[in-house]
């Protein structure tokens, strides 16, 4: 039987850290617009659900490239740019965002996952996106800034976390999600 967590996020599983900061896609410094979530855990596991639509943000193909058969460790998320309809510099800005937080991170690129979400028609700002994300501070405490960080016209985080028994060990799942809107 599952089990909520009371103000679960994330990083509510074991080894799972977060961290978001404004790298100026949002104009209001107060506002978080790039959040990484990333584990070193052996044991983690990563699947993806794609939109089934026919036309998808360069950052959904380079996720898929990313999750098919490899063992994803984390994913970097933008708010504020979708990443959609700007032609093939959509997919060499998802895959640099893809590099930089590997470096940033130590790990390899193909341990990662990009999602993007904003505004269609307007290529990924990568000067501020170079120059900022470094300043992400990853803790086990900021899964609720990564939630935030995928804001867009959304009101609220959408999270939670559970956990249950299985062969004796105790199995923690954590998840955010966010609302979709069409302005």
């Amino acid at each position: 039987m599952f089990e909520i967590i009371e103000n679960g996020t994330v990083t509510s599983p074991k080894g799972y850290l977060a961290g978001a900061t404004n790298v100026g896609i949002k104009t209001d410094t107060d506002e978080l617009d790039v959040g990484i979530l990333w584990t070193n855990n052996k044991d983690a596991y990563c699947t993806g659900v794609f939109t089934q639509n026919s036309i998808v943000s360069h950052s959904v193909t380079a996720s898929k490239q990313n999750i098919n058969g490899k063992l994803v460790k984390g994913v970097v998320a933008n708010s504020g740019c979708a990443n959609c309809g700007v032609g093939d510099q959509g997919l060499i800005d998802a895959k640099e965002v893809i590099k930089l937080t590997s470096e940033f991170l130590g790990c390899d690129e193909n341990n990662l996952a990009i999602c993007s979400t904003g505004l269609i028609g307007e290529e990924l700002p990568m000067a501020l996106i170079r120059k900022n994300i470094s300043n992400i501070k990853l803790s086990k405490n900021d899964g609720k800034e990564f939630a935030k960080s995928i804001l867009t016209t959304d009101t609220k985080t959408k999270e939670i976390a559970v956990s249950y028994e299985f062969n004796g060990k105790i199995i923690t799942i954590g998840g955010c999600a966010k609302g979709v809107g069409m302005i």
